[in-house]
């Protein structure tokens, strides 16, 4: 059924603005629109439309490829564009107040919004836009899933227009904003606070933007290499950053194919050793390659990692089959990442890892972090994140989460060890992880393929923590006290747990003891606690 009401010398958005007070659930870009054609007379609302609204609301509109663009997700960072935050609910609250303060007309209203407009497009639609010579980075951008930042970069497009910054300074901006969320992604920062810290990034900015975008961002967590690289070799980027796996992998072939670039859009993203290790000659040979006690942890852990991650034409023909097939297919491959596999016998969980750091230097360069700012100390794990038996145990035996003060970190020359493995730096999220990890690397590198070597036996029989060896049984790390074991940690790659409930100190002097009872070499094993060099700042 179709009503038409006629409102003769009322104007009809008045009525539809207090129709709306009684409840009816509306867009944000509905009242704004309706607010504005308000303020224009009624005689001059059809040619205001045909003239000025129509061609601003069009720009929204659906284009091939592209959906239609949520004008109301517009408006909001149009309206944090100069640093004041605005809450999701109160845009159209907030877009009456600035208006009012502007003293801008409805025409010229609208005339400033088609500018922002027109750069929040090229933001959502870069492949449209590449004669603005944006179109690289931001489709960078927009591969990060962070449509939190656009406030700053509305600002930064609008301060490039009025030629208050340079072309380069604001590429140069882009790219920190981009190494700024990766790495952060990387080392398991939370993105939660973005709403917020994106729009303060603003009212950071004076007289030279990229510089005090840079310090801003220091401020705020920027991880610096130390952390990221040992973060991006061991997170598995396949399976927790789809969109940001791709764009890692596609950089780098632009990175190592130079002039001789392949079609990035007819490849898709392949994994070396397969997803599923099939009950097959295939399967049997991938088994062998990680060992046939630890495939199942090994595979777990590597999979989805960016050593064992590549581009391809041909996933499907390439599929769960062995790395000798694959590598021959490799061989017929015109990408770039792909030669690294030419001349391996192997594929394993060491040379993935060995790869993996590779490509992760790589990486630091692409998107690299400027020096300086403050010490840079990962995020320890959120309750839901933190092994159960690596949960300090509160009163009534409720586990706390929390961020140690202190971040243990181990630094590893395997060049002194006469071993072929890069030089590494093991800090993972928590200070007992990092001792476990630490533990597991030398038993893995120093013994080699075999199962009960002279390094985990000499392991077993010292005692690590808190008076404890080495054990299979976590029952072992009894405390008399609670009739429950003390806090633990699995070795990585063995069947062993280490007690961690230990201070910082200890683990320290823990690993000590492992380097003298091993007998390493001076030099060969470095530990260090990132609170000491915080607190060497402040006492400064």
């Amino acid at each position: 059924m179709a009503i038409t009401i006629t409102a003769d010398r009322e104007n009809p958005f008045e009525i539809f603005e207090s129709l709306n007070a009684t409840g009816l659930a509306l867009e944000e870009a509905d009242l704004i629109r309706n607010f504005l054609f308000m303020q224009v007379p009624l005689e001059e609302q059809a040619s205001f439309h045909n003239s000025h609204w129509e061609t601003f609301e069009g720009l929204f509109e659906a284009r091939e490829p592209y959906e239609q663009l949520p004008a109301t997700v517009f408006y909001r960072s149009y309206l944090m564009r100069n640093g004041s935050y605005c809450r999701d609910k109160a845009t159209y609250v907030e877009f009456k107040r600035q208006h009012s303060t502007g003293g801008l007309s409805p025409v010229e209203q609208v005339g400033e919004l088609r500018r922002f407009a027109k750069f929040e497009l090229w933001l959502r639609r870069p492949a449209l836009y590449a004669n603005t010579g944006l179109s690289g980075i931001a489709t960078e951008i927009q591969s990060l899933d962070t449509t939190t930042v656009h406030p700053l970069l509305l600002n930064l497009l609008d301060r490039e227009e009025r030629r208050v910054i340079g072309r380069e300074e604001l590429l140069g901006c882009f790219r920190d904003i981009a190494s700024f969320v990766i790495r952060r992604a990387i080392c398991g920062e939370s993105t939660r606070g973005y709403g917020r810290l994106f729009p303060d990034a603003i009212r950071a900015l004076h007289v030279n933007a990229r510089q005090d975008l840079q310090h801003f961002l220091l401020e705020n967590r920027w991880p610096d290499d130390a952390s990221f690289l040992p973060a991006l070799v061991e997170f598995p980027l396949y399976k927790r950053a789809r969109n940001k796996c791709r764009l890692l992998l596609e950089k780098l072939e632009r990175h190592f194919g130079g002039n001789e670039q392949v079609n990035l859009d007819q490849l898709s993203i392949e994994h070396v050793m397969p997803q599923t290790l099939g009950d097959d000659k295939q399967g049997d040979s991938w088994r062998a390659a990680l060992g046939q006690g630890e495939w199942r942890t090994l595979h777990e852990r590597w999979v989805h990692t960016f050593g064992n991650l590549t581009l391809t034409g041909y996933n499907a023909e390439l599929s769960n089959g062995s790395f000798v097939e694959k590598r021959e297919a490799f061989a017929e491959s015109r990408v770039a990442l792909n030669r690294h596999f030419l001349d391996l016998e192997d594929w394993n969980a060491n040379t993935i890892k060995e790869r993996g750091f590779m490509l992760a230097r790589v990486a630091a360069q692409l998107w690299p972090r400027p020096p300086g700012g403050p010490v840079y100390i990962p995020p320890g794990p959120t309750a839901a994140e933190q092994p159960e038996s690596e949960a300090p145990s509160g009163e009534e035996g409720v586990r706390v989460a929390h961020r140690g003060r202190g971040q243990l970190s181990v630094k590893v020359r395997w060049s002194l060890l006469e071993k072929a493995e890069p030089d590494e730096v093991i800090c993972k999220r928590t200070s007992a992880l990092t001792l476990a990890e630490f533990l597991g690397r030398l038993i893995r590198v120093l013994d080699g393929p075999v199962s009960d070597g002279p390094v985990l036996k000499r392991l077993t029989r010292m005692r690590v923590s808190k008076g404890f060896p080495l054990s299979e049984n976590p029952r072992d790390f009894l405390n008399p006290a609670r009739r429950q074991p003390y806090s633990h940690a699995l070795v990585p790659g063995t069947a062993l747990y280490v007690c961690t409930n230990t201070s910082n100190s200890d683990k320290v002097s823990d690993i000590h003891r492992v380097v003298s009872v091993l007998e390493l070499p001076d030099g060969s094993v470095e530990v260090s606690l990132a609170l000491n060099s915080i607190l060497e700042q402040l006492l400064a």
